[in-house]
């Protein structure tokens, strides 16, 4: 238990500490990386990229809107997605 919440707080602080000198945080759930991981095993999921865009947009005034012209939710996107 010591161990987990240790590993926690030392995130916690690494998140506090690079946000403001580098203006934002990507979460390493969040990254191209680990999307490509989950596609390759067919669990990727349109909604954990939404939820990746809304969480940049969310930290800064310079990202408000960034993603604003990509919907998600067309139907050609999904049947594209599902059928690939």
């Amino acid at each position: 238990m010591q161990d987990s919440w240790s590993g926690r707080r030392r995130q916690r602080r690494f998140n506090r500490n690079i946000q403001p000198k580098q203006g934002y945080f990507i979460q390493p759930d969040q990254l191209f990386y680990h999307y490509r991981i989950k596609a390759d095993n067919y669990e990727f999921n349109l909604t954990d990229l939404q939820a990746g865009f809304n969480e940049l947009e969310r930290q800064g005034e310079e990202f408000s809107g960034l993603f604003a012209d990509i919907d998600l939710k067309l139907h050609k996107i999904r049947l594209k997605c599902t059928t690939t």
